[in-house]
């Protein structure tokens, strides 16, 4: 689980490091870097270009030292495992922006329209080696009306040459000149909080010296779509993961769309083994790569911060317990590989006698307890019995008592 444990960790700030913060920051494999506020304000915040550029600040400080960048905002939870994971499938060398959580809308006053995130229908690729035909032949996958395209990696122009808009839409996506698509007729970009993986190959590509001019001559909603923005300008478009495309349920940036509390309780499920499908619910964790937290939602940056720490020792805690389960099965296989038939029938054998007398004592014990419980509850209708009798017989009383008055 990463909550910055030991993970080289660039943060960008408005404010002018200190020798100090430095100091302490290079002691938890930190680089604290300086990037002013937009003024005037270019979107809804004015530290929307610091948001873009960070990771290009990043990689200014990194340099070609690394594979995988994580991207995301300052109450943005990264789950290292599932990181991991999902990049041994790629490239790192080519150039690759991967999110499964896109805003998006079409302009449209339909309800499939309307602006949200994670939209179905937002224009992205899926991986080339992402093998999707068990998918496509289920009828128990929610198949987009979007279909799926492969990229290796995604450009705007593999999207601009398929145009395959939505069966809710009455328009293309994308105009003759493929242009991304912008407010105020679309709305287009992934989502900050969700975060986003890129790869060294991307960074190569886009370069400081491109993407700060383009920031910087923008005007949109925010940080993430500044860097959508410049990201597509520089021929690069967004690949989703391949498995939340077709399977909500498997989605790997903020999968819960922001439920934090609906995760906590679902790994505490999965810990606890009373998940309604635990295969599914040890699937779902492994997938997962972010959530976001939001910290506006929390009383302080304190209180988000405890909740993430929190966070972070349960999700561990699961990983822990799971992984150690599937290196013991990887154990019992060995073994059970260098057994001889006879071997491996006796110990067959000694599992079905001691599941049977495990279910003979269960029986028993359950026999027992059946007992009890007949004897209490003639107990009881006797007890109430007697109890009535004796009402009656004071109810006799009383009339008795009348008529002799």
């Amino acid at each position: 689980m990463l909550l910055l444990q030991g993970i080289r960790t660039v943060i960008a700030t408005n404010s002018q490091p200190t020798a100090a913060i430095q100091a302490e920051a290079a002691q938890n494999n930190e680089t604290w870097v300086y990037y002013p506020d937009d003024v005037p304000a270019r979107s809804f915040y004015k530290g929307d270009s610091r948001a873009a550029l960070a990771p290009f600040l990043a990689h200014k400080e990194l340099g070609d030292t690394y594979k995988w960048m994580l991207y995301g905002d300052d109450d943005t939870q990264f789950f290292l495992d599932g990181a991991l994971r999902l990049a041994k499938d790629f490239d790192p060398d080519l150039p690759w922006f991967i999110t499964d959580n896109v805003w998006w809308s079409t302009g449209e006053h339909t309800p499939h329209s309307w602006r949200h995130h994670p939209h179905p229908d937002a224009p992205r690729c899926i991986p080339c080696h992402y093998d999707d035909s068990a998918f496509v032949a289920s009828a128990k996958a929610t198949i987009p009306s979007y279909k799926a395209i492969k990229g290796c990696p995604c450009t705007p122009e593999l999207l601009c040459a398929h145009n395959n808009h939505s069966l809710h839409m009455s328009e293309d996506w994308f105009n003759k000149y493929c242009d991304m698509p912008r407010l105020p007729h679309h709305m287009y970009s992934m989502h900050g909080g969700a975060g986003a993986l890129m790869s060294i190959g991307l960074m190569r590509k886009v370069g400081w010296d491109v993407a700060e001019p383009c920031v910087l001559k923008t005007f949109s909603t925010g940080g993430d779509t500044f860097l959508q923005i410049c990201l597509w300008e520089a021929g690069h478009a967004i690949t989703s993961p391949g498995a939340g495309f077709y399977d909500w349920q498997m989605r790997s940036f903020d999968a819960g769309s922001e439920d934090r509390m609906g995760l906590v309780d679902f790994v505490m499920r999965a810990i606890e083994g009373t998940c309604h499908d635990r295969g599914l619910c040890n699937v779902k964790l492994q997938h997962l790569v972010t959530i976001h937290v939001r910290s506006s939602a929390f009383g302080s940056k304190s209180d988000a911060g405890m909740f993430m720490k929190a966070l972070a020792v349960q999700y561990d805690v699961w990983a822990e317990n799971f992984y150690q389960r599937m290196i013991s099965e990887y154990e019992r296989q060995q073994e059970d590989a260098a057994l001889t038939d006879e071997e491996r029938q006796a110990r067959q054998q000694k599992a079905d006698d001691d599941q049977a007398a495990m279910w003979e004592s269960i029986g028993s014990c359950y026999g027992h307890a059946e007992e009890q419980v007949v004897s209490m509850e003639l107990d009881r209708r006797e007890k109430e019995a007697l109890e009535a009798e004796a009402r009656l017989q004071s109810i006799g009383a009383i009339r008795a008592m009348k008529g002799h008055t």
